[in-house]
């Protein structure tokens, strides 16, 4: 992650890269093929999360292969190893016993293993690190940091990679994570109660504050995917794709942790109907938000259609499909990510101080009284941003104005003591007409769908498409 950054790259990760061969239903032939991995550097990937191959285990095969074909085509692999499950269980299985009932011999003789399991593949080149768990809840944080401590001494330039929950998850998934069905327990823990007129974001402060405290990670990774239809509202966004990237960015001003989110490319899933696959603005807003909080990082999910989902013929997901063809999402995200990269220099070293907002919130909404009658619209995102660690401003020092027809968050940035601006277009179903003008004529440089354009000049106008996002410098 650090040479990412170093580099001025904001990585790119996918998680469930393509699968090694599956039974399931019909036969599913091996995609981890080097074609399958330049179509996903074609795709813009940095970074292949291991999912179904994985060390220690039948698959383990392919986790080798993956990492010889990644270095071939010039890819990082965050590697999976089984030896993870046994620091993370809350509940015994038939092969290990939950980690907090080892005895402190049982520990060091795990972490031995683990040691001498990190040396057969931390080598090669491709290696960038490990994708140690998903979603683990409060009460395994102990046996992650102890993990982390074995891997911070045998790879210690790589990355020990953890992904977290998104905040509207029950107080059982908050406390025992994965293993809350293992643990057999209902949550005890206060800090996770759901109370009446209490918000979510309270509830994951503890848990945030918790893993940083105990973890220390060197990023925050979460998902959440907020293109969700309300009812009958087909047009929906939840507030927490703008919620938590605010409240994280609060948190790194104030503890050096950066964030990395998640992007959603696929719906229907899990016997969801409601999870909307996104459209191309929709993609497009999902990654322009984060970014505007300073997101460092950008994660795919899922990249491949998941081995675990292929009995599935409603679900929609991944820039590939079941047996490695190219999606429409795929061409979605391409774009977008090239549109990234032609500014991602500037963005790593950008530092946020506030944000503008400009013109009224338009998103294909139903009106106020329907609204009302939905279940849960108070999570629709309707163009308020959230109290916590809201950064919002009226005025910012060279800026006049700054006006917009449809509603466009400003981020006011520093860039090396250059001011910066980075716009996004908050609704996804309409184009927005933006202006900024400045006190008086000045040199910038405009980034928008790619292409860099330099003028004097005391105002920019852009047509912004829907969810689409740019950035102008000013060059002193």
């Amino acid at each position: 992650m650090k040479n990412f950054l170093k580099n001025g790259i904001i990585p790119i990760g996918a998680y469930c890269p393509p699968q090694p061969p599956s039974a399931n239903g019909e036969g599913y032939p091996n995609r981890i093929t080097e074609e399958q991995y330049r179509i996903a550097k074609e795709a813009g990937i940095d970074i292949l999360y291991a999912h179904n191959e994985v060390m220690n285990s039948p698959t383990e095969k392919y986790a080798f292969l993956s990492l010889e074909i990644a270095e071939k085509v010039g890819l990082a692999v965050y590697v999976r190893d089984k030896i993870s499950e046994e620091y993370i269980a809350l509940g015994d299985k038939d092969d290990y016993k939950a980690f907090p009932s080892l005895t402190e011999e049982e520990k060091q003789e795990l972490d031995q293993r683990f040691e001498n399991s990190l040396k057969r593949y931390c080598g090669y080149k491709a290696f960038a690190g490990i994708s140690f768990w998903d979603e683990p809840g409060y009460d395994s944080f102990e046996g992650i940091a102890r993990a982390k401590r074995v891997f911070d001494r045998v790879c210690p330039e790589k990355t020990f990679y953890v992904n977290m929950y998104p905040y509207y998850i029950a107080p059982v998934q908050y406390q025992f994570g994965y293993w809350c069905n293992q643990a057999r327990a209902k949550a005890t823990n206060p800090h996770f109660d759901v109370v009446e007129g209490g918000r979510n974001i309270d509830r994951y402060s503890f848990l945030y504050d918790e893993f940083i405290r105990i973890v220390n990670p060197d990023f925050f990774s979460y998902d959440a995917y907020p293109f969700v239809n309300f009812e009958d509202a087909k047009t929906t966004v939840h507030e927490i794709l703008w919620e938590l990237p605010q409240y994280l960015h609060g948190m790194e001003v104030k503890n050096g942790v950066p964030f990395w989110v998640f992007l959603q490319a696929g719906g229907k899933w899990e016997g969801r109907d409601n999870v909307r696959i996104p459209t191309e603005a929709e993609v497009s807003l999902g990654v322009g938000v984060p970014l505007l909080y300073g997101a460092k990082g950008l994660q795919v999910f899922p990249y491949a259609y998941p081995n675990d989902w292929l009995s599935d013929k409603v679900c929609v997901a991944g820039l590939t499909g079941r047996y490695g063809e190219k999606t429409e999402l795929f061409d979605y995200y391409k774009k977008v990510f090239s549109y990234v990269r032609a500014m991602q220099g500037y963005l790593v070293k950008g530092k946020l101080k506030g944000i503008i907002k400009s013109g009224e919130y338009k998103n294909g909404l139903p009106d106020k009284k329907r609204l009302d009658e939905i279940k849960w619209s108070d999570c629709i995102f309707q163009g308020e941003l959230s109290k916590k660690e809201n950064i919002e401003i009226t005025a910012y020092d060279n800026v006049k104005s700054v006006e917009s027809d449809v509603q466009c968050l400003t981020g006011c940035m520093d860039i090396e003591g250059k001011e910066a601006f980075f716009v996004v277009n908050d609704s996804s179903t309409d184009k927005a007409e933006y202006r900024i003008k400045f006190s008086g004529v000045g040199k910038y440089l405009k980034i928008y769908r790619g292409e860099e354009e330099k003028m004097m000049t005391d105002e920019i106008k852009i047509t912004l498409g829907a969810g689409e996002f740019a950035l102008v410098v000013k060059e002193n």
